[in-house]
């Protein structure tokens, strides 16, 4: 699958918007998503982890596990996308990391619903 986009916004230094053509294409090669635009002059690897959904909780979450608990054990044991076996967020996002540092990556970005529940445990083990 292939796609192009022909026109872009780029700001100049008075930080006005000029519209003018710029030639930027995306395709997709199984997982990896390449972008392809004239103005990137050097190619930078990006991995993007989303979703993780990471959950950990020690004796500092316990007053809070009335509120916790459903959304955390909805997501305990998940299943990987690939090859089906069991798993869970943590070995997934700890793979995901191995993976950026396998391919010397670049940038690694962590967006979406990072946590099930933002806990102090979770989010210095993260």
């Amino acid at each position: 699958m292939g796609l192009g986009f022909t026109t872009s916004y780029i700001a100049n230094t008075t930080n006005k918007k000029i519209k003018r053509p710029v030639k930027v294409c995306a395709t997709i090669d199984q997982q990896k998503v390449f972008f392809y635009a004239e103005v990137i002059k050097e190619s930078i690897k990006v991995v993007h982890i989303s979703n993780t959904h990471l959950f950990k909780d020690d004796d500092r979450g316990i007053p809070y596990q009335e509120y916790s608990n459903p959304m955390a054990k909805a997501y305990n044991q998940t299943t990987h996308f690939q090859t089906r076996i069991k798993t869970n967020p943590e070995e997934g996002f700890e793979q995901a990391l191995a993976f950026a540092k396998e391919v010397n990556a670049d940038v690694i970005t962590l967006i979406g619903d990072i946590f099930s529940f933002p806990s102090e445990a979770a989010i210095a083990w993260v």
